[in-house]
């Protein structure tokens, strides 16, 4: 039962970025604060394009080497309307053939 609320609080929340991935970063779906952050929906889009260039790679990395264990590192996303980029703990785990990720604010970082 609070596995359930703290997954819905997740998925709900207007600062966690929450979103279900391809193992190749298409985004399968997302969370309101994804798609808000993005400024469209952002299903059937490669995820990547919401880090900053230079980081691409590295997110790359992480991508491919995610498994069952929930695996953490911080990335500087930039939005549709964001004029500098926002530091965000990013945390990536493989259920299946699914990347799960959430994105909390980085604070004290």
């Amino acid at each position: 039962m609070i596995r359930e609320q703290i997954e819905g609080y997740t998925w709900q929340s207007r600062s966690m970025l929450a979103a279900a991935l391809t193992p190749d970063g298409t985004v399968l779906e997302a969370n309101p604060a994804l798609e808000r952050l993005a400024g469209a929906g952002v299903a059937g889009t490669a995820f990547e394009t919401l880090i900053q260039t230079a980081q691409r790679d590295a997110f790359a990395r992480r991508l491919a080497e995610a498994d069952s264990d929930w695996a953490g590192a911080m990335f500087a996303f930039s939005g549709a309307e964001a004029e500098i980029a926002i530091d965000r703990r990013v945390w990536l785990r493989r259920l299946g053939e699914t990347i799960l990720l959430v994105a909390e604010p980085a604070v004290s970082e």
